[in-house]
């Protein structure tokens, strides 16, 4: 019995409860009666002073989600020593302890249950040292859109993972996903941390990524009251599921777009007193089923009468942080005069081009006069009076490490692709030739700029 608690009710929050009950096990077997009882009080004194959890129990509501489902596993976790050839079985596969801190963002479920959650690490005892990092890196993946992959030539949906060209996007994906994570991670703390959130702060949030900032948020102020605009009703049973194990006082609260633009906050929250508001990824990709700018003019618009009220608008600047040359100039410490030439070349076409090739082309804003006339007017149209807007504007350059294939690279300067045609059409084969030979110094892992944009007002 007390082998059988040491895992279901102390569990993680103290794994040594299983050795210590097995050393009184053995040391009872070996002195018997009567001193041997000491070694079982003391077991079981050591199980019922230990911190608890029962977050094991988490595994036999996947092995029923499993069963029911009856999904097969992913074939990048099959045996590659037998049919990587024929079904491709552990084609995509990344190993962990080639990463960072020997973690990676990649799938392990079916397909049919990617978005299920079944471990809820305890806040107590050895577990919660670990609780933190646990929900940021699962958060980061869950919250991961198909734009973020950097897709610039979508595959057709339905390509066959056997045909050769179904193999090339399994392995290309499987690349930019643990990549796509990091960048997310990185660009909410520095989010938050730039705000610097007051412990008590109500705050409201639209947030794009199922959750993803509104999570961050209530962990920096847990006495406030978050509230969220999520996209779907999928993003917001996500949200829903990663927090609840935690207290209904400090769960976030998520509404969607069923509530009319007009009035959601007042019909979603009861309330909209909010010292600060912050509008996520605007610039970006939305859900097209409804009308986003609508819900933010009305948001904007409701508190356009409380003075004291903190508008943020919050971006990534995707061409920036996909261009060549920015990645570059990142990891040239001192180029010589033709290299640095060449660079600056390239920069001025990817300016007229509108990015680099990892995303696809969009018109964003890409310095800070259009910025701020991107937000003056959202907020013009929420009735805001413009002469007294004086917003802040900050623009990062963070770096993150990403692993560059030579295929990859190749793949930039192909003249089938939109980018490689177009630098082919500006600058001509013979810069395209001496372009290659340098990208091909940065195959393998190299730091990539992050441009991320904050306005205040």
């Amino acid at each position: 019995r007390m082998f059988i608690s040491a895992a279901e009710d102390i569990g993680l929050a103290d794994p040594n409860a299983v050795q210590v009950v097995s050393s009184c096990a053995q040391a009872f077997d070996r002195i018997g009666l009567p001193e041997g009882q000491y070694h079982m009080s003391l077991a079981a004194l050591y199980l019922a002073t230990c911190p608890k959890s029962n977050s094991t129990i988490g595994y036999f509501d996947a092995l029923k989600a499993v069963e029911e489902d009856g999904a097969e596993v992913p074939d990048h976790l099959k045996d590659a020593s037998r049919d990587a050839v024929g079904f491709g079985h552990g084609e995509g596969y990344k190993y962990p302890h080639a990463y960072k801190d020997h973690w990676v963002a990649q799938q392990y479920l079916p397909e049919s249950l990617k978005r299920n959650v079944f471990y809820f690490p305890g806040s107590t005892g050895f577990e919660a040292s670990r609780r933190a990092e646990v929900l940021e890196r699962r958060e980061a993946q869950l919250s991961i859109k198909e734009t973020d992959l950097g897709e610039s030539n979508p595959v057709k949906a339905g390509l066959s993972v056997w045909s050769k060209e179904g193999e090339k996007r399994r392995k290309w994906i499987s690349r930019a996903e643990g990549a796509a994570s990091h960048r997310l991670k990185l660009a909410r703390s520095f989010l938050f941390d730039s705000l610097g959130c007051g412990r008590s702060e109500n705050i409201l949030i639209i947030d794009p990524r199922k959750g993803f900032y509104a999570l961050e948020a209530a962990r920096r102020a847990p006495e406030g009251t978050i509230a969220a605009l999520v996209e779907t009703e999928e993003a917001k049973a996500q949200l829903d599921r990663l927090t609840s194990d935690l207290p209904e006082l400090l769960r976030p609260q998520a509404v969607t777009p069923s509530l009319e633009a007009s009035d959601w906050i007042e019909k979603g929250f009861g309330f909209s007193n909010f010292d600060r508001i912050i509008v996520c990824e605007s610039t970006g990709r939305h859900d097209p089923s409804f009308d986003y700018w609508a819900y933010v003019d009305s948001a904007l618009a409701s508190l356009r009468k409380r003075e004291n009220t903190s508008i943020v608008f919050f971006d990534f600047l995707a061409a920036r942080s996909s261009s060549l040359s920015e990645m570059l100039k990142l990891n040239a410490a001192a180029p010589d005069t033709k290299t640095a030439d060449l660079i600056a070349s390239l920069g001025d076409f990817e300016l007229t081009y509108g990015g680099g090739p990892a995303y696809a082309r969009e018109v964003l804003p890409q310095d800070e006069q259009k910025i701020e006339a991107v937000f003056r007017q959202r907020l013009a149209t929420a009735g805001f009076d413009q002469e007294r807007l004086t917003p802040s504007i900050t623009i990062e350059r963070l770096a993150y490490e990403r692993s560059v294939s030579r295929a990859e690279m190749e793949s930039w300067l192909s003249v089938d692709g939109e980018y490689g045609k177009a630098m082919l059409e500006s600058r001509g084969q013979k810069f395209m030739d001496t372009m290659r030979g340098l990208l091909e110094g940065i195959i393998g892992a190299k730091l990539w700029p992050l441009y991320l944009s904050i306005v205040k007002y």
